[in-house]
């Protein structure tokens, strides 16, 4: 796992998992217990924005994309 330097971004959902983006366009997906982690890499760019949908989903905006 990278350091908090390297963390643009972060988003907190009803289940306290945890969704933090790197600034190299990657995103974590943390469960609450710090157990289980999910590393996505997106775009080339930089990832912009994150928010959490309404069904539970996110919503991810990049330099070249939503």
């Amino acid at each position: 796992m990278l350091s908090a330097a390297n963390f643009s971004r972060g988003l907190n959902f009803v289940d306290s998992s945890l969704t933090l983006i790197s600034d190299d366009s990657s995103i974590y997906l943390i469960d609450p217990g710090m157990r289980f982690k999910r590393l996505y890499k997106l775009d080339l760019g930089y990832l912009s924005g994150n928010h959490a949908g309404h069904a539970g989903g996110m919503l991810i905006a990049a330099n070249q994309a939503i």
